[in-house]
């Protein structure tokens, strides 16, 4: 209702519809705003949960490793690993060269751009032993890399009984489907392995949505025998592949075991369901990479390693 000159008066049709028009306009922009910020809210969500059910993942994986061992006599209690490379990875131009997917995670340089980077101190280089060689701690290394999905086999002693042989795994990491969904990573502990005629197998997911899973493995075989002198293969190095049973044939001090392993995990936050997307394409997704490293105490509480690691800063 308008006054006018004492009177009043009613709302003509062109005054409602531009007022219904002005109101639908705010509740459209309100909802719009509401839906945007509630979808917001639930991808960040989704990626909070994606990055702690990974980051838990790495951290069993660690617990685990660092309690790995072999019977050098048993050839099903070894530790075995294998790098399984795909031929795609986020389609990211992550390294700002013009090109995507273009390395390998391996603790090299495949696209040339790296930058030795080290820490003057007085006189000395921090890891002066790598001046002038890649090694991860240098820039641009492993910045663009391919997708994997590797795979390790080692043996362990249950948490629930330790010592107790009957209650000896093996156990198992890879990335494969669970309950219908792909891109799980799987740990598969395959109880009395090589004793039962039946084992009890257990497999149980550990992370989801996991486009790549890498493992490199830190190799202290690089002495010549009896340890006096470096091998060819010196300094030390990390390596894609581990196999205990040809331990024999490695460098001195032969350990059947790496002195440490790193592990890479690459999940997927983006909006878009996984399923709706075709990774073979390489069209860019958006990713999150987690790491850590381990030592396995086996090895680098021996007196080779401390020989090992006199001969290097």
């Amino acid at each position: 209702m308008l006054r006018t000159r004492g009177t009043w008066r009613g709302m003509t049709v062109v005054e409602l519809l531009v007022a219904i028009l002005m109101s639908l306009t705010f509740l459209s922009a309100t909802t719009a705003a509401f839906v945007q910020i509630t979808r917001a809210t639930d991808v960040a969500e989704r990626r909070v949960r994606a990055i702690n059910n990974a980051r838990a993942a790495l951290q069993s994986m660690a617990a685990e490793m660092r309690a790995a061992k072999i019977n050098l006599l048993d050839v099903d209690k070894s530790f075995y690993a294998v790098n399984q490379t795909l031929t795609w990875g986020d389609g990211v131009d992550n390294d700002g060269d013009g090109h995507a997917d273009e390395e390998l995670r391996n603790g090299a340089d495949e696209d040339g751009d790296w930058i030795d980077r080290h820490i003057a101190i007085w006189f000395e280089y921090e890891r002066e032993l790598f001046l002038g060689q890649v090694d991860m701690s240098d820039e641009r290394v492993d910045e663009d890399c391919l997708f994997g999905e590797d795979r390790v086999r080692f043996y362990s002693s249950s948490d629930a009984n330790p010592g107790n042989d009957n209650f000896d795994r093996e156990i198992t990491y890879f990335i494969g489907s669970f309950d219908d969904q792909d891109h799980v990573l799987l740990k598969t502990s395959d109880y009395n392995v090589g004793r039962n005629p039946q084992p009890l197998i257990i497999t149980e997911p550990m992370a989801f949505d996991v486009l790549s899973f890498n493992m490199l493995f830190f190799d202290g075989n690089v002495l010549e025998e009896g340890g006096g002198r470096p091998a060819s293969n010196w300094p030390p190095h990390w390596v894609e592949d581990w196999d205990s049973n040809g331990y024999a044939s490695l460098n001195y001090p032969h350990f059947p075991l790496p002195a440490a392993v790193r592990f890479d995990l690459e999940i997927y936050v983006g909006v878009k369901p996984l399923e709706d997307i075709d990774l073979s394409l390489a069209s860019p997704i958006e990713t999150m990479r987690l790491s850590t490293m381990v030592t396995i105490e086996q090895i680098t509480n021996t007196t080779g390693y401390d020989q090992l690691r006199s001969m290097y800063p």
